[in-house]
């Protein structure tokens, strides 16, 4: 906006003062209003640069974050899977009374190994959306 009222102002100097000028002035003049031009144009190019590579970090962030949701569904299923594989073998290999113990613990103790888990699942939780989260900031703006 300036550089625009500055030409106007000088494009209605040199129509006043033409006379004044020589040949060497008004190709001054007028490479100064080219420069200026050129270097509007020069801005807007890189501001669309710089936009087109945040778009491109924000994309490998957002593959970043889904492959890491991949990877852990895949680790909480296959701890499930070995969670009930160990069950069914100790019911089928292990002495059944004492299974049967070990299931009537679980029952009893049922409130601290939920309390147990919560607590691990808010501790992923945090340190997946806050911990990281502050590494990653503090890494991009270097």
């Amino acid at each position: 906006m300036k550089d625009e009222r500055y030409s106007k102002l000088l494009l209605e100097q040199i129509r006043q003062e033409k006379e004044h000028l020589n040949e060497q002035e008004i190709t001054a003049y007028q490479t100064l209003f080219d420069l200026l031009e050129a270097e509007k144009a020069h801005s807007r190019q890189i501001a669309e640069q710089q936009s087109i590579v945040e778009e491109t970090m924000a994309h490998i962030v957002f593959l970043e974050e889904q492959k890491d949701k991949r990877r852990d569904a895949i680790n909480v299923g296959l701890g499930l899977f070995i969670g009930v594989l160990a069950i069914a073998i100790s019911y089928f290999f292990i002495d059944r009374p004492l299974l049967q113990a070990l299931l009537n613990w679980i029952t009893v103790h049922a409130s601290i190994l939920l309390f147990s888990l919560a607590t691990v699942v808010l501790i992923q939780w945090a340190d997946k959306r806050l911990v990281r989260r502050q590494n990653n900031h503090h890494t991009s703006t270097r």
